[in-house]
């Protein structure tokens, strides 16, 4: 990408101000229009805090620890508990979704990527932390096209409603990482378990901050973004 910038640049540079100047108000405008899609797909301020019966299909890779599982699921159907359906327009396409006390609820799976699941939750819009210095979580859950964030109702336990079909790059992908992530938990019994993944397939979800401080501290915490990337275009050859 850098280089494709560069040489872009390079060949504007060659060219009249009014190319340079159609170039930047082009870009200005995408821009806009992306940061436009992106905002409208927001849940909006009247459905926050409201429950929902979602069915979905569970994308990109589920996280869990000993209190919750944590995983995206793209929005298929939704209705309020009271059996009314929200407009389309009104609702998010993406959801976050924590799923406390799993272990209680006696179910031998948890979402994996690729399958079809209903779940009762409550939902909120997003929001950010009014510290400007502080990470702003806002505008981090929009980058990823996040809607809204919710929780699994405790008094109900999701249902899987489909198995996973593997009919698209990304899922294959998803699942591939996921597999190879529990298999390394499971055969490494060792802190450092969390790291391993974070190597091999660029998935940092398991690192805790007593892992990440020593990281920062010695300089090595940005090997855990190039990792994985680089990993996984090896892995295409």
């Amino acid at each position: 990408v850098p280089l494709g910038v560069g040489a872009l640049s390079l060949l504007l540079l060659r060219h009249s101000s009014a190319v340079r100047t159609g170039a930047f108000l082009a870009g200005t405008v995408y821009a806009m229009w992306v940061g436009h899609g992106y905002l409208a797909q927001q849940l909006s301020l009247e459905l926050s805090q409201k429950e929902f019966r979602v069915n979905g299909k569970v994308v990109g890779l589920p996280s869990h620890d000993e209190q919750k599982v944590r995983f995206l699921i793209d929005v298929h159907h939704v209705e309020t508990l009271d059996q009314s359906s929200p407009s389309d327009h009104d609702f998010p396409s993406k959801l976050q979704i924590s799923w406390y006390d799993y272990k209680r609820a006696n179910t031998q799976t948890m979402p994996r990527p690729g399958e079809y699941w209903q779940m009762d939750v409550r939902l909120k819009t997003p929001r950010g932390f009014v510290n400007k210095e502080g990470f702003d979580y806002q505008a981090w859950l929009i980058r990823r096209g996040i809607g809204a964030t919710g929780y699994v109702l405790r008094s109900t336990v999701p249902q899987k409603i489909a198995r996973a079909t593997a009919n698209d790059p990304y899922t294959v992908i998803s699942r591939a990482r996921y597999s190879l992530r529990e298999w390394v938990m499971s055969v490494t019994n060792s802190s450092v378990a969390p790291v391993l993944v974070a190597l091999l397939i660029g998935d940092s979800s398991g690192l805790t901050p007593d892992i990440w401080e020593p990281m920062r501290q010695s300089g090595t915490s940005h090997l855990i973004a190039i990792s994985g990337l680089h990993v996984g275009f090896v892995s295409l050859f």
